[in-house]
Formats: C-alpha cells, sequence, structure tokens
C-alpha cells in the first residue's frame, strides 16, 4: 500500500492519452502475470501516493480534497434542516450531486471518456453505497422524530478524473463527513405537533459523526489471474475484467458491481468470489489506514 498523506498535494502529470496495441498490452500482461511486475514498480495491490486536505472550503460544514494518482476530487458536506420522509420519520436526509470542473475540451473527450466513470456513474455508486445502502446512518441525523432532521448534502466535484477517481471520491467523502461538525440544538416546546429548533450562539458547541464505519470504495481491475488496483490506462485497457466494491472496516459489503470487457460469460463463480474477497480485504485496509490518518489530523 503506497504512503498516505495529510498535506497539499503537488501537482502530477497527467496520464498521457494515447491508447496502446496489442504488442504492448501482451508485453504489459506478461510481466504483471509472469512476475507480478507493473511498469510503474508497483505491486499489484499497491496504489500511488494518496494525499488528503481537511478543511479546504472553510464556507463547508466539512470538507476535503482527496488527489490518488492521476485523480483530483473534492468533496464538500453542508447542513440543512429539513422535514423528514413519513416513511422513514426517525432518519435525516442525504443527497449527493457529482460535477466535474475540466474544460469543455477535455470533459467532452470521447477517449478520455472511455477511459473512465462518467460524473452520473460515479454519482449513482456514491448514492447507492451512502443513502440507499446505509453507508452513513441516517438516524444519526434525526433531530426530532416525524419532524425535524438534518439534510445532509455532498458536493462532489471532480478537478481531475483519472482510473481510480471513484475510489477518490469515496475517501473523500468520508474525510469530509470527519471534518463536519454539527452544531449542538435547543429543541424548543412542541405545540400541535410543531416544534423549533435554536442554535446556539458558540461556535465550539458542536458534535462530529463517527465515521470508523463508514463505507470505502476499491475499484480493482483483472488480468489473466492478477488483481490489480488504482491502474494506469494502459494497465485498463488490458484489464479482462474490473468490481467495484463497497465495504467498511468490518469488511461488511455495501455495494458491488462486475463488468468484462469483450466477454458476455461474466466470471467463474470461484473467479467472482476471490476479487470480492480480495476487494473488501482492501476496503478494510483503506478504511483502517484513512482512520488512523484522520486520527492524526
Amino acid at each position: 500500500m503506497a504512503d498516505w498523506k495529510l498535506e497539499e498535494p503537488e501537482a502530477e502529470d497527467r496520464e498521457d492519452d494515447a491508447g496502446i496495441n496489442e504488442n504492448e498490452k501482451k508485453f504489459l500482461s506478461d510481466g504483471i502475470i509472469d512476475h507480478d511486475y507493473r511498469l510503474d514498480g508497483r505491486g499489484p495491490l499497491d496504489y500511488r501516493t494518496v494525499r488528503i486536505e481537511l478543511g479546504v472550503v472553510s464556507s463547508a460544514t466539512g470538507s476535503a480534497k482527496v488527489t490518488l494518482g492521476s485523480s483530483s476530487v473534492l468533496a464538500t458536506a453542508k447542513l440543512s434542516i429539513r422535514t423528514p420522509g413519513k416513511i422513514t420519520p426517525d432518519e435525516g436526509l442525504i443527497e449527493i450531486s457529482v460535477d466535474s470542473s475540466l474544460p469543455t475540451s477535455r470533459r467532452d473527450n470521447d477517449d478520455e471518456e472511455d477511459m473512465g466513470m462518467s460524473e452520473d456513474e460515479v454519482k449513482q455508486i456514491l448514492e447507492s453505497v451512502y443513502r440507499e445502502s446505509g453507508g452513513i446512518d441516517k438516524r444519526r441525523l434525526c433531530i426530532v422524530k416525524g419532524s425535524k432532521c438534518w439534510e445532509l448534502f455532498f458536493d462532489v466535484i471532480i478537478f481531475e478524473k483519472g482510473t481510480s477517481v471513484m475510489d477518490a471520491a469515496s475517501l473523500a467523502i468520508k474525510a469530509a463527513l470527519f471534518d463536519a461538525k454539527f452544531p449542538n440544538l435547543t429543541v424548543l416546546e412542541e405545540e400541535f405537533d410543531q416544534c423549533e429548533v435554536e442554535f446556539t450562539d458558540d461556535p465550539f458547541d458542536f458534535w462530529q459523526m463517527d465515521v470508523t464505519r463508514v463505507p470505502t470504495i476499491a475499484s480493482l481491475h483483472k488480468i489473466g489471474p492478477v488483481f490489480l488496483v488504482d491502474v494506469t490506462k494502459e494497465e485498463m485497457m488490458t484489464a479482462d475484467a474490473s468490481v467495484v466494491v463497497a465495504a467498511d472496516i468490518n469488511r461488511t459489503i455495501y455495494y458491488q458491481n462486475t463488468e468484462c470487457g469483450g466477454s458476455e460469460c461474466g466470471f467463474e463463480l470461484n473467479v467472482l468470489e476471490e476479487l470480492v474477497e480480495t476487494s473488501s480485504s482492501l476496503c478494510q485496509e483503506i478504511n483502517s489506514r484513512l482512520m488512523k490518518l484522520l486520527a492524526s489530523a
């Protein structure tokens, strides 16, 4: 696993948009399959350097910027008071938006778009993990059952859409939630099933959510029998299949999606089980390292 740093990110070169021919694919795959050798010297399950900045947007409740390889993502968390839904009166609300700050010329580049996920795909997976599958305990967002709750809004901005943008986005959301400060409220007397809340005047009178069990996302690609994390574009173009898994520090799985390149049959069952097992173990290690890093902030 690569270095994890809580510091100012350094500028990194974007990955080359050039394609890769069949001979280059064979050279790359032979090195990985026969020698566990990747062209940049990493092991199969090694990330490139992960850099995390906390509190980068002062106007947000919480914020974090994550740079992972060629991917760079900012997540901000903002709060507002809403009425909970009738079906879940004891839960708060979570909304997620995903946008890109890439110039239009790069955002509309078909070659680059084909190499990674679109903003809509990133949003769909993040919503599935953190809103629909219980990745964030929405009961902690309840203020008064059936009357008042917090709405937690994550705004995810992609600065550089590399091959690991999904992983970087999940790290940014978890770090932004760790950074978020929820003001303590006073609930005024209820009348006619209505109530009002009063904010404290003390800026230091707040609580923070325990994010230990909030999941992170790992994207793995398979070349031959070898599983790779944080792939380069050349490795992505060579891969036979990929999987996206979200799991927490206890390896509880919240999301799983597989994709095969050029094959309708998909994974054999034993390969799929091994791939998911590897992904969930990786998520456990990522969560453990992230929590240690955040605790030192």
